[in-house]
């Protein structure tokens, strides 16, 4: 049975690094702003200053560094406990996995929220564009991205659990390695044949295809958001359990070495 105070705990602790840690203004500010930086201007100056095309594209753009700041936060976590050489403390506690993935989920359901009030601001102060007039439209694509998130943060932990700090660079690059499928930066409509086909497999493609289609045409597409869901649920099990064997195995090799 999951205890939520041992859950709790493992949040508050990395709360506290959050708050004491000024590495994570990059996190949270920088890297956010740089982004709607480049490629709302890019969009700004390529519609000659239409402002429902840089609507249009930075919604995505705030979508994707939703998605790419929970895996990397989440992910994060495990990190750290590595780096402090924590992991065989932890591992002596009553703390079960469920309970440590879960301190990961909710810890990524507090980037999602920063990171989207973060980006929102600097959109509207920058272009005059207002996010939040999506309003509540905004809560299913946020829990889908939430979702895929946190399928490659688990992704992401196991390989820390199994490879240790030579997963570091990974960790950095593997989201990436997605944008093309995403939609994210651009329509798939817009992107070669072979593209599309493997987007079909991935989650979030369907989420920024309907947050393109209600940002256009005001229409919430819930078949697109039913088949993310769907599998954003398949990928997350599928994830959760490469972290669980990579759990198991490390356990059975040595936790110490990871550190």
């Amino acid at each position: 049975m999951i205890a939520l105070y041992r859950v709790w705990a493992m949040v508050r602790r990395h709360t506290i690094l959050y708050v004491r840690g000024l590495d994570k203004i990059n996190t949270f500010i920088y890297w956010p702003l740089i982004n709607i930086a480049i490629f709302g201007l890019t969009a700004y100056s390529a519609s000659n200053a239409d402002t429902s095309v840089v609507a249009n594209v930075m919604g995505c753009i705030v979508g994707w560094q939703i998605m790419l700041r929970i895996s990397m936060e989440a992910a994060t976590i495990v990190l750290q406990e590595i780096q402090a050489q924590n992991i065989v403390n932890i591992l002596s506690t009553p703390l079960t996995f469920l309970e440590w993935a879960l301190s990961g989920m909710i810890i990524g359901f507090f980037t999602m929220l920063i990171v989207w009030l973060n980006c929102c601001f600097w959109v509207y102060i920058l272009f005059g564009v207002n996010l939040w007039s999506i309003g509540w439209a905004w809560i299913p694509f946020l829990l889908l991205l939430v979702l895929s998130g946190a399928s490659f943060s688990y992704l992401i932990s196991g390989l820390f659990m199994r490879m240790g700090y030579r997963a570091i660079d990974i960790m950095f690059s593997l989201v990436w390695m997605f944008v093309p499928f995403s939609g994210a930066y651009a329509p798939l409509a817009s992107l070669p044949g072979w593209i599309n086909r493997v987007a079909l497999f991935m989650p979030f493609s369907y989420t920024f295809r309907a947050l393109r289609i209600y940002q256009v045409e005001g229409i919430l597409r819930w078949d697109l958001l039913g088949t993310s869901f769907v599998l954003n649920m398949l990928f997350l099990t599928l994830t959760l359990l490469f972290f669980k064997w990579s759990f198991d195995q490390s356990k059975q090799l040595g936790i110490a070495r990871l550190s």
